[in-house]
């Protein structure tokens, strides 16, 4: 697929490269599409989108088209869709300040200490089933893997583990090994659109030797996946240390 360059504003907090624009209308592009009507308040939440016939026709796609776009949507939590009742917004996509969408180095820095990376290990494979279905990806797609130590004044605040989209990397090479890993992407000046869980899980054997940590500890854990105009971005899996606690505050 073509890419045209966009110097478009750069994701806060760091300055990064500009995403490229894409054209056409393949699902993704109309998932887009309307996650843009959405976040921009077209579409506000509870009001019900358009019938997928009415968007074919004005999008100038095939219905499926449109149905895959609004599947995967409903997947990332964005619309509820109901048999006879149509598609409706339950949500328009967090800001750059939100827990999924912000970077480590955010989350660290707002606690007031200094934030610190290691990346450990990286490599480049081939996407899993499960990681395919989860981005929304063809299957196989390369994507760049990782493990980062991440260090809040210099001691361990957590492990994390994630795969990058190779098609949103601004040229071929790796992580920096200081580096935050989202800073390494192309990332548009518009929100970033999200999925993210929290659940606690045991401490797997590469992490626990990372933070100093006994393997098979409860830990919290944090997975998400982010997208950015409904491309894919990265998958990413955080474990922090036992003795971590979080606090919301809006």
């Amino acid at each position: 697929m073509s890419r045209l360059h966009n110097p478009i504003a750069s994701f806060s907090p760091t300055a990064l490269s500009a995403a490229p624009s894409r054209r056409g209308t393949t699902w993704q592009s109309v998932r887009a599409e309307l996650c843009a009507r959405i976040r921009d308040g077209i579409w506000k939440t509870g009001d019900l989108i358009p019938p997928e016939q009415d968007l074919a026709i004005e999008l100038g796609c095939a219905r499926a088209t449109v149905n895959r776009a609004l599947t995967s949507m409903a997947a990332d939590g964005m619309v509820e869709r109901r048999r006879r009742l149509g598609t409706r917004v339950i949500g328009s996509g967090s800001g750059s300040d939100s827990i999924i969408n912000a970077t480590i180095r955010t989350e660290v820095e707002a606690a007031g200490r200094d934030y610190g990376c290691k990346i450990t290990w990286q490599e480049t494979v081939a996407a899993t089933h499960d990681l395919a279905e989860k981005l929304h990806l063809r299957r196989a797609a390369p994507l760049l893997a990782y493990r980062a130590l991440i260090t809040a004044q210099a001691r361990p605040y957590c492990v994390e583990t994630g795969h990058l989209v190779v098609d949103m990397l601004p040229g071929p090479g790796a992580i920096a090994t200081d580096a935050e890993p989202l800073e390494r992407l192309r990332l548009s000046s518009t929100p970033l659109t999200g999925r993210g869980e929290l659940s606690a899980s045991s401490l797997d054997e590469a992490s626990a030797q990372l933070m100093g940590e006994t393997a098979g500890t409860a830990v919290l854990t944090f997975e998400r996946s982010l997208w950015t105009e409904g491309y894919a971005l990265l998958h990413s899996r955080r474990v922090y240390t036992s003795s971590h606690r979080t606090c919301f505050t809006r």
